[in-house]
């Protein structure tokens, strides 16, 4: 099992008051697993909403963003399957679920960081790659190939 994670391989969470939903038992920069942003993005990270933060081009709705800090949210995105996004004082980690448009078929999975210390499931084949945070290239993430999945494209985060 993963930090982090159910036996399902689920991301855990918790929801009380007055912090809200978040993910618990998360190692976040600890393990490699998050991208840590510079400064000039950070700071727009800080204080992002459902309206100011996209993912490949599509917004969070507003009771699918929680603030569980002034520097902590979560989102959950739809993009035909539910990409959750996660930041905690300048560490961001997703997990991507990727469905290619028609014609092609079939589903990715990506996420964030370093695939040696985070994979799931354990013993993946991954490959890696660099994404995009507000026209800045060079941020890690990784896709599975193992079990047929298709090649997921490089994602694109967006913070006004």
């Amino acid at each position: 099992m993963i930090l982090g994670r159910t036996p399902e391989g689920l991301i855990k969470t918790k929801s009380d008051d007055p912090l809200g939903l978040r993910a618990v038992e998360c190692a976040c920069c600890s393990c490699g697993c998050a991208v840590s942003l510079p400064q000039s993005i950070k700071t727009l990270a800080d204080n992002a909403t459902a309206e100011s933060f996209s993912f490949n081009g599509v917004f969070a709705e507003s009771e699918n963003f929680e603030r569980s800090g002034p520097d902590e949210w979560y989102a959950l995105i739809s993009l035909g399957f539910g990409t959750e996004i996660y930041y905690i004082n300048g560490c961001l980690q997703f997990y991507y679920s990727y469905v290619p448009p028609a014609p092609e078929s079939g589903l990715g999975f990506a996420e964030t960081g370093n695939p040696e210390e985070c994979a799931f499931p354990l013993g993946s084949s991954t490959v890696t790659g660099n994404f995009t945070i507000n026209a800045i290239t060079g941020f890690d993430y990784f896709y599975y190939t193992d079990e047929g999945q298709i090649p997921v494209p490089p994602p694109v985060i967006v913070f006004t």
